[in-house]
């Protein structure tokens, strides 16, 4: 059944309750008369008891499930999903949960994440529990974000992994077999590689291009033949 605030075109009410649950969406995505008729309509909703719309960063919000019938409570997202949603499709994961995601050390970032974007993020603290990161190279465009991972991953293996290198070698192959075997897309070796020789690390430069050269081969070893 359609929910319908006064004074709301019918449209706008009928977005909201197609829309996904647990989906982000911006004020531009809302449709009505005028931005400033959606931001009205966002404020109505979020205040709304229950709220169907949660307000979870600066012009980002969340259409949440309802309810919990154990607590009572409207869940909003993770600060890693805000995150990501933020940073965008060239982001990489920094620290501990990026050294998790690839592979490389067992530590879990509960609380705090910190992502990297190529160029001047429009927010760098977009979340009291996220921090966007700026960097230099603007090639890095050209990376999907488990690639900016990785880079980032070899950029500061020595301070967030918890493994030797020959190891971290070793997972990777198991992980990019595994995703092989799950249909999940991989990383794109000469992508990787074309990127990785505009990176400038202030420190052991030589040592990463080492490892980024280690690591491409490994990416290399995924790819199908043609």
């Amino acid at each position: 059944m359609l929910c319908y605030s006064y004074g709301v075109p019918s449209d706008t009410a009928r977005w909201l309750e197609e829309l996904p649950l647990e989906s982000f969406f911006r004020v531009s995505d809302v449709p009505g008369r005028s931005r400033g008729a959606a931001r009205s309509f966002l404020n109505r909703e979020i205040h709304r008891m229950p709220p169907r719309i949660l307000r979870v960063a600066p012009n980002l919000y969340w259409k949440a499930r309802p309810p919990s019938r154990y607590t009572g409570r409207v869940h909003p997202p993770s600060s890693r999903l805000i995150g990501w949603e933020i940073a965008g499709p060239h982001a990489a994961a920094l620290g501990w949960y990026g050294a998790n995601l690839v592979g490389w050390s067992d530590q879990i970032a509960l609380q705090y994440v910190e992502f990297a974007v190529p160029g001047e993020p429009k927010q760098r603290s977009p979340h009291p529990r996220v921090t966007i990161r700026s960097r230099r190279n603007l090639s890095r465009r050209e990376l999907g974000r488990l690639e900016a991972t990785y880079l980032e991953a070899v950029i500061g293996f020595d301070r967030w992994c918890e493994i030797d290198w020959g190891k971290a070698l070793d997972l990777t192959r198991f992980r990019l077999e595994q995703r092989i075997e799950n249909g999940d897309h991989l990383p794109r070796s000469k992508v990787f590689e074309a990127v990785a020789a505009n990176e400038h690390p202030k420190h052991h430069g030589d040592l990463f291009r080492s490892r980024a050269a280690d690591l491409v081969a490994v990416m290399a070893e995924s790819e199908p033949r043609v």
